[in-house]
């Protein structure tokens, strides 16, 4: 027995290290996108590096609108098709324009990377959430009590099984893993607190029973403190 404890505590040292480490690398690799709004981060997509680059020589910031940051895309191809229009207007080379494109394409190729690397990033935690590295986490958490007929709960509750009650149960699961994702350092207060908003904006245009049905089967994530005073006040002002 006491060689199996110090094996069990290694094997946590190194899974809060390598957790430790993907939380860092996700920081990192979001810092370098700083042209990307968190808000767009959820359809962000994998880019081609090369691709991009051609589309940044040749259209002149073709590469950065590929890789979202249109802003600086549409500046670019100006001051690529000024520089081209001057050449063609005084007869000379296009080395300016040559020149541009080739330090857009550069540009654009990084910024392709930096989003492939982010995505990786974010893969890596979830297969951490999935493989054990942030399972070990949940399971030393107490599981919250989502049943209604818990004691201290329940004791006046007598609920008939309805797709209703499933869709708040679906919702109330949601905000646990949420919460999980928040203890763990995956998400920050401020992504934490905007997707809770997400999830309860779900019953927006219930009647308000519904609404009341809803946060009685919340009350355990009330309890926990998963639900605050401000999200209790944010779902009542959903209603029809």
């Amino acid at each position: 027995m006491t060689d199996i404890l110090p094996a069990v505590t290694d094997e946590r040292t190194s899974t809060a290290l390598a957790h430790r480490s993907e939380q860092a690398e996700l920081k990192n690799s979001r810092s370098r996108l700083s042209w990307i709004a968190d808000e767009d981060l959820a359809t962000l997509r994998f880019r081609h590096p090369t691709l991009a680059a051609v589309l940044s020589f040749f259209f002149g910031g073709g590469g950065q609108i590929y890789t979202g940051d249109t802003r600086m895309g549409i500046i670019l191809m100006m001051a690529s098709a000024f520089a081209f229009a001057s050449a063609i207007a005084i007869d000379f080379p296009p080395f300016l324009w040559m020149f541009l494109g080739t330090i857009s394409g550069v540009l654009a190729f990084k910024k392709a990377q930096a989003i492939n690397r982010y995505l990786d990033a974010c893969q890596a935690h979830d297969r951490a959430l999935t493989s054990g590295h942030v399972r070990a986490l949940v399971h030393t958490q107490p599981p919250l009590p989502l049943d209604p007929h818990q004691a201290g709960i329940g004791d006046a509750y007598r609920p008939v099984p309805s797709p209703t009650n499933a869709r708040y149960q679906r919702i109330g699961e949601r905000l646990q893993k949420l919460a999980t994702l928040h203890n763990s350092g995956v998400i920050d207060d401020g992504e934490y607190q905007e997707r809770k908003f997400e999830v309860l904006s779900e019953l927006r245009g219930a009647s308000k029973s519904d609404i009341e049905d809803a946060l009685y089967e919340f009350l355990p994530l009330i309890d926990h403190g998963i639900l605050a005073r401000s999200d209790i006040d944010f779902v009542k002002q959903l209603h029809g």
